[in-house]
């Protein structure tokens, strides 16, 4: 399978790249005036994506900029989260894509339900969750197939702090104080990588290409914000000393319905997410 990621550069990007290279043809884009020291996949500045003639069979889009990007004023928000998704779809017509699978976010809702589906009210109230959701209503009205993933917090341990329980694990390692709000608060907005990649490669393996669909990319399963930050703590064997702190926000649900309705497909378990990154 021929597939192209857009910001293959990016944190998440550059880790797909690396699992999905093994059995299928890479192109990436990137934004940078140096092409990547990759020669292992095939790069094509982003900018000149209109201008390249190459076939490939699906796009993953991993394009964002969020509060936590290095450069993440209105015009990155726009550029990131809106323009690219046109000039994908714009790409993506004239080339026949068969799909996008984009890669979005739980934050474009309102969290004003205690059980939040993929109907909920989005949320206008921020850079983030305005543009994501205006980039989806882009790749909605395309007319293009399409699955929109909605993702929530990516779990990765080697460095990266752009969510917290990135954040909770770097300070569990180095020994420094965490402050947990909420710990007895059950949730299940957690994901990594991998399973990122176990449902593309569910979808190219069983050739789901003819659907135009948002759902929500959650384990069915909650678990204890304390159990998580235990698990980390035991692992490291971290002398972090842990602040409980507590507020009046209440447990919220993220459905999973839709994806295991229409998909046959049930994420992973959370403590197995947990579990085999702290390996």
């Amino acid at each position: 399978m021929k597939i192209l990621i857009t910001g293959g550069t990016g944190s998440i990007g550059s880790k797909i790249i690396k699992k999905l290279k093994k059995k299928h043809i890479i192109f990436s884009t990137f934004r940078q005036n140096n092409r990547p020291d990759n020669y292992e996949i095939k790069w094509i500045k982003f900018q000149n994506l209109r201008k390249k003639k190459f076939e490939v069979d699906i796009i993953i889009n991993c394009i964002v900029t969020h509060e936590n990007s290095k450069k993440n004023k209105l015009i990155d928000y726009i550029n990131s989260n809106i323009k690219s998704m046109d000039d994908i779809t714009n790409y993506s017509k004239k080339n026949k894509i068969k799909l996008i699978v984009n890669l979005s976010t739980i934050s474009v809702y309102k969290k004003n339900a205690k059980t939040i589906n993929e109907d909920c009210e989005i949320d206008n109230s921020n850079f983030l969750s305005l543009t994501k959701s205006l980039g989806e209503l882009i790749l909605k009205n395309s007319n293009l197939n399409y699955i929109n993933l909605r993702l929530p917090s990516v779990i990765d341990f080697n460095g990266n702090n752009y969510n917290w329980i990135n954040r909770c694990y770097n300070n569990l390692k180095f020994n420094k104080k965490v402050d947990l709000i909420n710990p007895n608060n059950k949730i299940n907005e957690i994901i990594d990588i991998e399973e990122i990649v176990n449902f593309i490669e569910y979808i190219l393996d069983k050739k789901i290409y003819k659907f135009k669909e948002t759902i929500n990319f959650v384990p069915k399963d909650k678990i204890e914000i304390r159990k998580i930050v235990d698990m980390m703590r035991n692992n490291l064997k971290s002398k972090s000393r842990i602040k409980y702190l507590k507020t009046n926000d209440k447990e919220k649900y993220y459905s999973s319905k839709k994806i295991i309705n229409l998909f046959n497909y049930k994420v992973t378990n959370i403590n197995k997410i947990i579990l085999r990154n702290l390996r």
